[in-house]
């Protein structure tokens, strides 16, 4: 076995030790949170998240960063309700809302790969402009719909599975497959590693990156949509808490798999999820949720920071040895 594959045997290992910890300690203060009710109903909270992860995680592993995704989902989310308002169908409203994403993932896309804008200040401001639209609907006033006609996005069912569980399913499977068994998938970490040398093999590394954008704000759309499903009106602020627990399962996930990966994002996003629930379920102010996320999020930064380090560590000792064995000159 390779010293890679050791060492994320190990981390592996190490998250199934920390996670087992987490749950053994909750369930010791309160026997109610190892249910299979409780932990059911754990399941299809994190569903939001996870769902609005999974673009997250194509945007990281291009090595980019999207600070606008949770405030174009607000938008996605208001213009829905606002479309349901106006007597559209659930499917027109939500499908048209989600048009309206891929038109803001696009325009971030191409800023920052064609462009070549600075991400972190293109995607803040184009996320400002999302949330200013989103109140072009409403005129900074909920919108309130009847729930009747959107519950089934959170309360209804899908062969006999509960519909956000259903498409987290069907979603992480998708593009679980697309990241790591296809060749799009090699073309994103190729992106992600080195743009240039990417470019030069032969990859559109601006239509990788404005892809990725696009996967970022639709899902996140998607998973407003589901709140706002579940809350029974359309609110601004319905995706304001996105922002946190979605980078932290992203780089959990980086951190036990060492790179940007769909099952370690789902697994973070779960983590994070258990951590505020089993926070809530002692009875601590449910603001402490928050500090909890955030400090997950600096950990699993320092840990991937570290992994990264070492990566880079080990390909230059690697190619010390090649050059003094005369493999490289």
């Amino acid at each position: 076995m390779s010293v890679t594959k050791n060492e994320n045997f190990i981390s592996i290992i190490g998250f199934i030790i920390i996670f087992t910890a987490v749950i053994g300690f909750f369930t010791f203060m309160n026997p109610n949170f190892l249910t299979a009710k409780y932990f059911l109903t754990m399941f299809k909270n994190v569903t939001i998240i996870a769902i609005a992860s999974i673009g997250l995680t194509f945007v990281i592993a291009v090595n980019h960063t999207d600070l606008s995704f949770y405030l174009t989902a607000g938008f996605s989310a208001m213009f829905m309700s606002w479309l349901i308002s106006k007597n559209f169908s659930v499917p027109a409203a939500v499908i048209t809302a989600l048009i309206g994403s891929v038109v803001f993932g696009f325009t971030t896309g191409f800023a920052i790969g064609v462009a070549r804008l600075p991400d972190i200040i293109s995607t803040i401001a184009i996320g400002v402009i999302a949330y200013g639209c989103s109140y072009l609907f409403s005129n900074g006033q909920k919108i309130y719909v009847n729930k009747s006609n959107i519950s089934f996005l959170n309360d209804g069912n899908i062969l006999g599975i509960p519909t956000p569980i259903f498409f987290l399913l069907l979603f992480y499977i998708i593009f679980f497959i697309l990241m790591e068994k296809t060749k799009y998938g090699t073309y994103i970490f190729a992106a992600g590693s080195n743009r240039i040398a990417a470019r030069l093999s032969g990859i559109n590394t601006n239509a990788v990156i404005i892809f990725s954008y696009i996967l970022c704000t639709v899902f996140s759309s998607f998973a407003g949509m589901i709140s706002t499903a579940s809350r029974g009106n359309g609110d601004v602020a319905t995706t304001a808490n996105f922002l946190m627990p979605c980078f932290t399962a992203v780089f959990i996930g980086s951190a036990v798999f060492k790179r940007p990966n769909l099952l370690g994002t789902f697994l973070g996003a779960f983590f994070v999820r258990m951590m505020i629930d089993g926070v809530l379920l002692l009875g601590i102010p449910y603001y402490v949720g928050d500090l909890v996320t955030s400090i997950l999020l600096i950990i699993s930064l320092l840990i991937s920071k570290l992994n990264t380090f070492g990566s880079f560590k080990r390909i230059r000792l690697v190619a010390a040895v090649n050059t003094k064995g005369g493999v490289a000159k």
